[in-house]
């Protein structure tokens, strides 16, 4: 974590960080003092779980720490620091926690345009989290970053299933996500009967669903002669190409 890149925030986005990063750090000194965190999961330790919880590391705990402490003393102020991946990573979950409070209601926004406003910073943190991986990748190497990158992942699913879970559960609809879900599951149909018509082997179901949401990503980046319209309307089609592609793919 040696490569950061620089960073200035305005007073509203040095705030926004502030109400993001203030649970993740509440609930882990209540963990630390009190053996529980009332942002856990409630089902945390059933076996929805099993595999899925995540680690914890001390040491990125202990940089978020030390951004959270900076940004204290900065509230309403503007902010420039120089910031590693983990505490750039830490940003947008920040702004995402900080903007999931205002639309459950357990924070009133405190500004007008507060979500434009997140969604303008976090399109500017990833472009800075992008800008960061590379210049990672070039000094320290590819494998560095990746190790790197999977430790994150792996602190942030404990972080939201330990310290961030919403305590009224809400899950905001998304109807676009709700879309291609059921167009995947339809594809997974569809490949599934014309597999076993040409008497080819299914993949394994999560494996099938992964190849068909590669193929669907395809389409809809224009490297295909198909449109997603096309392939709803004409199962006929859909399962023919489909089932190619799969038979391409696993033939690798």
């Amino acid at each position: 974590m040696n490569c950061t890149i620089n960073a200035r925030f305005t007073p509203g986005q040095t705030d926004l960080l502030y109400v993001g990063l203030r649970p993740l750090i509440i609930n882990h000194l209540n963990l630390i003092h009190t053996g529980r965190s009332p942002a856990s999961h409630p089902d945390i330790l059933t076996l929805r779980f099993v595999g899925k919880r995540g680690a914890y590391r001390d040491d990125f705990m202990e940089v978020i720490k030390r951004l959270w402490e900076e940004l204290q003393l900065y509230r309403g102020h503007e902010f420039q620091t120089s910031l590693n991946y983990v505490q750039l990573s830490a940003c947008v979950l920040a702004v995402r926690t900080a903007i999931r409070q205002v639309r459950h209601g357990h924070v009133a926004a405190w500004t007008i345009g507060i979500e434009n406003r997140a969604s303008r910073l976090l399109r500017r943190l990833e472009a800075m989290r992008k800008k960061l991986k590379r210049t990672i990748t070039k000094t320290e190497g590819h494998t560095s970053f990746r190790e790197l990158a999977s430790r994150w992942r792996e602190f942030l699913k404990w972080a939201r299933l330990t310290l961030l879970t919403c305590p009224c559960l809400i899950r905001r609809p998304n109807p676009v996500y709700r879309s291609r879900q059921r167009l995947i599951n339809a594809m997974v149909i569809v490949a599934t009967i014309e597999l076993q018509r040409l008497k080819r082997t299914v993949p394994h179901p999560r494996t099938l669903r992964k190849l068909i949401r590669d193929a669907l990503k395809n389409v809809r980046r224009l490297r295909t002669p198909w449109t997603i319209p096309l392939l709803r309307v004409n199962p006929q089609i859909a399962d023919w190409w489909i089932g190619e592609y799969i038979i391409q793919r696993m033939g690798r």
